[in-house]
């Protein structure tokens, strides 16, 4: 069972709203490029850090909801989710996952073309309306693939709530190419 959510203002006073985004250039321009083992240049980095920090609001999830046809009402009744075991409005698992997913694109797409292949969530408490979110991952593993012409890069991530408990941790496999054209 999932606890019921704390207040959003009890603890915003404390949520440390660090900014881990980890800007590069393209690989091709840095002087520092690393290499693979086979000389090649690598657009990631093992250890690599980014992320953000997302507020989201009754509107903001009742906005994803309907933008996904999503219509239980825990993410659009306030009264209903009210009564709920949460007390409040909750997002859709999706909305949390997409958060957490698009980032990797948002990251790697300033500098190459990112390709998600796959992503593995877990689920561990519930994201209500008032939360703040800190997404971040972390880059645990690259690996040049010659046959698709680009490295596979692995990572770990994960979303806390200004209360520091993981709500989404995930794992995720990524195809990061040079940009076309």
């Amino acid at each position: 069972m999932l606890p019921t959510c704390r207040s959003a203002s009890s603890d915003a006073a404390r949520f440390d709203e660090r900014r881990t985004d980890a800007r590069r250039a393209p690989a091709s321009l840095r002087s520092d490029s690393p290499l693979d083992e086979g000389g090649n240049v690598t657009r990631a980095t093992v250890g690599e850090r980014f992320g953000r920090t997302v507020h989201l609001t009754a509107d903001s999830i009742r906005a994803f909801a309907d933008s996904v046809g999503d219509s239980n009402p825990l993410h659009h009744d306030e009264a209903l989710a009210a009564r709920s075991r949460f007390g409040r409005l909750i997002a859709s698992g999706t909305h949390s996952a997409s958060l957490l997913m698009a980032l990797t694109a948002s990251h790697f797409s300033r500098h190459a073309q990112p390709l998600g292949l796959e992503f593995r969530l877990h689920f561990h408490k519930a994201v209500c309306a008032g939360d703040t979110l800190e997404l971040l991952w972390t880059v645990t593993r690259v690996q040049w693939k010659s046959s698709l012409g680009g490295d596979l890069v692995w990572l770990e991530g994960e979303a806390r709530n200004q209360h520091g408990e993981i709500a989404l941790a995930a794992t995720a496999t990524l195809l990061v190419t040079d940009r076309a054209g």
